[in-house]
């Protein structure tokens, strides 16, 4: 059966999700004491649920360690298994605890065969797959993966594809990959010069329709996100899924509730049956004032009750002259033993029946009673309520070995060595998203990579042309940062004419598109949608034979200083950041028509977003400002970085040579709304 895996980010939370059925929840170390975060893997156990521990997203070096000691705590304490989103922490995991359960979390991207096989290579138990995943697409996946596979069903979902939106981090607020994402995305937007606000924010993912195909999906758990939410939600969802799971029809009401109380924006099934964008994006309207006015009756079934999850079998032993006995015994073969008083002759004596009735006859408790049977010498009687308090005698022993557990065993984490860092300062790479950005002018300044869209290299080869003649300049091809397993054999197939064009180089954003790239003999690149923002991320990568990685724009200059970098790595040291790319046009989300071709602006209230087409009619949206950083060349020059790399997204030809000749020491000009970014 489908396990429910149910967000439960405090105590009363836990309690509403296992009482209603969840199969698992999830929670982060942060919201729990010690003593509780104890409590609730004792209460989890003991009625048969599973409790995840959900990781940081991404952490630096500086925050490695103390993310491995909260991980070891919460195995010391019982956790089933850890989520884990970062691919340095899931490597380190692995190393320190061979034999615990790792689960690859949402924002890893997952949502392709490859990008599942890559998972496992480094060590996953289990991938959180995207929620932008088609019925058909799906199927594909869960046909060839060879690990668990759970699927988001229910709740909030980022416009953004899981992994790529750093929307926070370049509108004033914090970075999401550190801590819960502020949700800038709420705003009131406007695209280009129309008047009418579009929202940025998707409708409620709810799945619940979808029973039947997701029972025969092959899938094995299906989740749900929303942890900041009231404990009445995990109560709602878990209930719903649950009968989901078993192959039921969920309660209607249960269903208008969660709409009510928690989609106000409506409900809608996502990318399972291929929809028009129209019909993905609300605005989000506000949450019910008093919800807990409707929900008073969720939570009175779940505080005041006990649900009859753990089915027992129950054995009693009446003998002459002895004391009665009794065996409990539950699925997972825990068996112990109760003993009470010793019985009385009697005329009339207790009948076989009745032993069982009293067996049978469990008050407020996790246990139901699946089987009784009994041993009974005739002529024997006993105490009123003797029987029925050995049984319970025998049922509180058995609660507390359901919550025993042995932890993983801990292995040693081996000390990275520190491989030597260039001493001569950095040589430049140039990232263009046009061909129109290229000129022999800027081909006459020999950057060390010229990126190119790999539509843009196929389309328009002639302009790499003064590129292959300056005798100094590797051309490198990009691929689109969202690829699924239908859209990838037409990009696939391209890669024999990159070959025709002598372009042997290849730069990716998944984790997906690694073995692909590399079987078909490229060498393989990371664009920064790979998160690298640890050493271990970077030892992870370097042993799936990348050549170089592009280090994410979030962390500071003393982070990437901080790194061991056992392969090649370059930062953006100029230009737009791409802050969400979305598997949605948003143009054609906001005016019902796909009119992306060509540059668009998205506008807030206080900034302009350039918004450009991505491939397969997808959009890519730019952060307002660009990053600037040739005034601190001293600085960046002794990071130990490889490359640097300049981005060219909205500038014109003429604004890309004088860009990168500043970056050279050749000039003095500098760019209209600039930033540093997080860097210093």
């Amino acid at each position: 059966m489908l396990e429910t895996v149910i967000p439960a980010y405090t105590p009363e939370a836990v309690q509403a999700a296992v009482q209603n059925g969840a199969g698992a929840v999830y929670t982060r170390f942060e919201d729990f004491a010690d003593s509780e975060r104890e409590d609730a893997v004792r209460y989890c156990r003991q009625r048969g649920a599973k409790l995840y521990y959900a990781l940081d997203r991404f952490v630096t070096d500086d925050g490695l360690r103390p993310a491995l000691d909260r991980a070891a705590r919460a195995l010391e304490q019982g956790v089933h298994a850890l989520e884990v989103t970062d691919l340095g922490l899931l490597k380190a995991l692995r190393q320190l605890f061979p034999t615990a359960r790792l689960h690859l979390g949402l924002d890893a991207g997952i949502h392709s065969v490859a990008g599942a096989a890559t998972a496992a290579f480094l060590g996953a138990d289990r991938v959180i797959l995207s929620p932008d995943l088609s019925e058909e697409e799906l199927r594909r996946l869960t046909a060839e993966a060879r690990l668990e596979l759970e699927l988001v069903c229910h709740g909030p979902v980022c416009a953004a594809a899981p992994g790529t939106c750093r929307l926070s981090a370049f509108t004033g607020g914090r970075a999401a990959c550190y801590s819960d994402c502020p949700m800038p995305c709420r705003r009131s937007y406007t695209i280009s010069s129309r008047p009418e606000g579009i929202p940025l924010s998707r409708r409620e993912l709810c799945l619940a329709g979808q029973g039947e195909a997701l029972a025969s999906c092959g899938l094995t758990a299906l989740r749900v996100l929303g942890g900041h939410r009231r404990p009445e939600y995990a109560a709602l969802t878990a209930r719903v899924y649950a009968a989901v799971a078993r192959g039921e029809k969920p309660e209607e009401g249960d269903l208008l509730l969660l709409e009510k109380a928690f989609a106000p924006g409506g409900m809608h099934t996502g990318f399972w049956t291929k929809p028009e964008p129209t019909e993905l994006f609300a605005r989000q309207q506000d949450q019910p004032r008093h919800p807990q006015a409707l929900l008073s009756g969720v939570r009175g079934g779940y505080m005041n009750g006990e649900a009859k999850r753990v089915p027992v079998k129950l054995f009693a032993y009446v003998r002459r002259g002895q004391p009665i006995r009794v065996a409990a015994k539950d699925e997972e073969d825990h068996v112990v033993y109760a003993s009470g008083p010793v019985p009385a002759a009697s005329a009339s004596g207790l009948r076989a029946a009745e032993v069982k009735t009293a067996l049978f006859n469990i008050g407020l408790s996790p246990f139901t009673c699946a089987d009784a049977a009994c041993v009974l010498d005739d002529g024997l009687t006993l105490p009123p309520r003797a029987l029925a308090e050995t049984r319970d005698e025998a049922l509180e022993a058995l609660m507390k070995a359901r919550a025993g557990f042995t932890p993983p065993e801990r292995a040693a984490l081996g000390e990275l060595s520190r491989p030597i860092e260039p001493e001569e300062p950095p040589e430049i790479n140039l990232f263009v998203r046009s061909h129109e950005q290229l000129s022999a002018a800027l081909a006459g300044l020999k950057p060390g990579i010229l990126y190119l869209p790999m539509q843009e290299l196929l389309e328009h080869p002639r302009a790499i042309l003064p590129f292959w003649e300056n005798g100094t300049t590797d051309l490198c091809a990009v691929l689109p940062p969202l690829l699924h397993d239908g859209t990838d054999a037409a990009v696939y197939r391209d890669f024999a004419r990159l070959k025709e064009l002598h372009i042997d180089q290849l730069m990716v954003s998944n984790l997906g598109h690694i073995f692909p790239a590399a079987a078909a003999g490229f060498t393989v690149r990371a664009d920064m949608g790979m998160n690298a923002y640890n050493s271990y991320t970077l030892k992870a990568l370097k042993e799936l034979k990348l050549a170089s990685v592009t280090l994410p724009p979030e962390l500071s200059f003393e982070d990437m200083r901080a790194l061991a970098k056992s392969l090649p790595a370059e930062a953006v040291m100029y230009g737009r950041v791409p802050v969400m790319h979305t598997e949605a046009c948003l143009i054609k989300a906001a005016s019902g028509v796909c009119s992306c071709n060509g540059l668009k602006q998205l506008r807030d209230r206080r900034s302009v977003f350039p918004l450009t087409r991505c491939y397969d009619c997808r959009s890519t949206l730019y952060s307002p400002q660009k990053l600037f950083l040739a005034p601190l060349k001293r600085i960046y020059d002794g990071l130990g970085l490889w490359r640097i790399r300049l981005d060219f997204t909205t500038e014109n030809a003429d604004e890309c040579v004088r860009l990168t000749q500043r970056f050279l020491g050749q000039g003095r000009y500098e760019p209209s709304a600039k930033t540093r970014g997080l860097y210093v």
